[in-house]
């Protein structure tokens, strides 16, 4: 099972049951009775974040289930897709050594899983279906109350709670205790009678709670509500919670009807709760608002009913207080509860380089139609010239460009030189015959030869990797996908621009690397020489499930003493390679007055 979305998964319900605890112990601690509306409204928040994990928002953690399981574009570290490189001295870079695996869809058991859960869905939806369809006969053959006097008196409670015009007085015969229901035309529902069986009083107090439940929306939080036990039908700890809610959702009725009765009235109204709870309960459906309710309930109702008093100033000025605090709780998790990283989040969207002057280019006619952006960086006069700032902030996965660290922190550390990079193949099968081979650092860089790079990244470490690409400022030097895998359609991400600043700082010696490590890196990256001109450069295509979704070249331009940096990236559904961003790359160099061929690379 992918340790990723497991770990992503437990940490979504780890944190939710955190809030709900501390949802409670708020409740518990600083709500008294007389603040019933309060402890409602702070459920709102739980609503909130069950709804979070759901939301195609970016950053960590989130199963987007549905998604994971059809597959789509790679991009979480639990993604895995080979990526291509560069010929120079076999085919031409258009010869992308690129090798397609699974995306960041679900492996097999996580299939199982899901399967699981699709089918729990299915039956909680079908409880509910059912149950939806027994309120709906009981609404349908419900008839309107005619009474002259119990019509006058449910207006003037319609018009004392503020409920809308629209809402329908009717009883039935197949209903037990009185209930609202109905989230587009609302319908308070009396049983058949029940104006004979208890005094005046009693039904105006009925009448008043449920016009507060209409008042104040709460069928549309019940509704909300049935949709969350369905999508957690297997999670018994949000059923109590939503338990609990419906429960808090009753005493702040309760509160709200107690509040335009005078004081005197308020036992009557307890008294009420009691005798019709005796008399006439029993038909609890969850998309309603029903009078009555359990035994527990209803003692809880009492006890509230019998201690209210209004609130004073500082009551009110301590629920805000709990409503800001677990709202600023709950933000904090957001980060948490909402993911972006996942294959079904896009890319990330902070890679700006600071320090530059970047100039807009319309350089579109080079990628004919291509969704992509170009990087034209001096690193000597800082000025910056790009083709799509949106694109070229927009972090991806780097794909085969991450081997040109890879090969510099080998350097660097000694594990390789520009004499001694040999690596023996060791027999493994191999996708491609070129990869079959013992290989140095020219050939592996020019095949883009995967096994090459991964040893060398096995031989540095997970510890002095990450303090690698810190010490360069690396994207979003993430990688959390493995040692191995990161680049590859995975967590490390890094926008076009912040390529360019970066081989900028490395081909133009700012950053701490020997000048003998940067000439043997140039060595492995040139692809042409001619007279004062060289080009140097490292293609990457990123193949997720048979489609080239993403194409980079990346490098450097040394022309008449000076240094250009250059990065070309495209995008799309497929048929986006390396060769294609390299061919953008020369036409626009060309454009620009540089005499660079890649015909005989």
């Amino acid at each position: 099972m992918n340790p990723g979305i497991v770990w992503q998964w437990i940490e979504n319900h780890v944190i939710l049951a955190a809030f709900l605890g501390l949802l409670l112990l708020v409740r518990y601690l600083f709500c008294r009775r007389n603040m019933a509306e309060e402890r409602c409204r702070l459920w709102y928040l739980y609503l909130a974040a069950l709804l979070f994990p759901f939301l195609p928002v970016q950053r960590l953690s989130g199963w987007y289930p549905w998604q994971e399981f059809l597959g789509g574009q790679a991009g979480g570290p639990g993604g895995a897709t080979s990526i291509g490189g560069v010929e120079a001295a076999g085919g031409g870079l258009s010869d992308d050594y690129a090798v397609s695996v699974r995306s960041g869809g679900l492996p097999d058991w996580d299939r199982v899983v899901f399967a699981l859960w699709i089918a729990g869905l299915a039956v909680s939806l079908a409880l509910v279906c059912r149950e939806q369809l027994r309120l709906h006969k009981i609404l349908a053959s419900a008839r309107e109350v005619r009474d002259g006097k119990m019509r006058e008196m449910f207006s003037c409670c319609r018009r004392q709670t503020g409920a809308e015009r629209r809402v329908l007085l009717v009883s039935s015969s197949q209903v037990k205790s009185p209930f609202t229901a109905g989230l587009l035309r609302p319908k308070v529902v009396l049983p058949e009678g029940l104006e004979r069986k208890i005094g005046q009083e009693d039904l105006k107090y009925v009448l008043l709670h449920e016009l507060e439940h209409c008042a104040h929306r709460d069928l549309l939080t019940l509704f909300c509500m049935g949709i969350f036990r369905v999508l957690y039908w297997y999670q018994p700890l949000v059923k109590w919670g939503l338990k609990q809610f419906r429960r808090d959702m009753e005493t702040a009725c309760d509160a709200r009807v107690l509040k335009q009765l005078p004081e005197e009235a308020g036992l009557e109204y307890g008294y009420t709760l009691l005798k019709l709870a005796e008399r006439f309960n029993g038909n609890i459906l969850q998309a309603a608002a029903d009078w009555g309710g359990p035994a527990k309930q209803i003692r809880e109702r009492t006890l509230q009913i019998a201690g209210y008093r209004r609130k004073s100033r500082a009551d009110k000025r301590k629920g805000c207080l709990m409503l800001l605090f677990l709202t600023a709780c709950l933000a904090a998790a957001l980060p948490w509860l909402a993911d972006g990283e996942t294959a079904a989040a896009g890319p990330e969207v902070p890679g700006e380089i600071s320090g530059v002057i970047q100039e807009e280019k319309q350089w579109e006619d080079a990628f004919e139609g291509q969704e992509g952006s170009f990087v034209l960086y001096h690193p000597q006069s800082g000025q910056c010239q790009v083709y799509n700032q949106v694109l070229g902030r927009t972090r991806v996965s780097p794909d085969s460009t991450y081997k040109i660290y890879s090969a510099l922190l080998a350097l660097e550390e000694g594990h390789i030189s520009g004499e001694n990079s040999l690596r023996r193949w060791d027999g493994t099968e191999q996708p491609f015959a070129r990869w079959e081979r013992d290989q140095d650092l020219n050939s592996a860089m020019a095949d883009s030869v995967n096994w090459y790079f991964q040893r060398l990244d096995g031989q540095a470490g997970m510890v002095r990797l990450e303090e690698f690409l810190q010490e360069l400022g690396y994207g979003n030097q993430d990688l959390s996908g493995g040692v191995q895998s990161s680049w590859l359609e995975s967590s490390l991400k890094i926008s076009p621009l912040e390529q360019a600043a970066l081989l900028g700082k490395v081909f133009s010696r700012e950053a701490e690397i020997q000048p003998e490590h940067v000439r043997t890196l140039k060595n492995a990256l040139c692809l042409q020489k001619n007279g004062e001109l060289a080009l140097y450069g490292k293609t990457g295509t990123g193949r997720v499930d048979g489609k080239d979704i993403r194409g980079w070249f990346a490098g450097m331009l040394e022309s008449g003493g000076e240094q250009i940096v250059f990065v070309s990236y495209i995008q799309g559904r497929d048929g986006c390679t390396g060769g294609q961003a390299a061919e953008i790359a020369e036409r626009i160099l060309q454009e620009e007055g540089f005499a660079v061929s890649l015909d005989d690379v």
